[in-house]
């Protein structure tokens, strides 16, 4: 499977759109590794976005899908 259809059909979102990526790429073998990354604020929005119930909720729901579809 090439790269780029790792990325096919995965539904655009938040947080979630991560996940689902590198469960794709996990049941097609890819190696997932990780890279630490500077966290930048666009000037007058200092906060994080991440709203902590429902992208925990979403996050979650696509993994049990994923896990589901095995």
């Amino acid at each position: 499977m090439l790269r780029e259809a790792v990325l096919r059909d995965v539904a655009p979102g938040r947080y979630e759109t991560e996940m689902e990526i590198i469960v794709k790429a996990l049941r097609e073998d890819f190696t997932v590794g990780h890279s630490p990354i500077q966290t930048l604020y666009e000037t007058g929005n200092p906060s994080s976005h991440f709203h902590k119930i429902r992208d925990s909720f979403l996050i979650y729901s696509r993994l049990l899908r994923a896990a589901l579809r095995r």
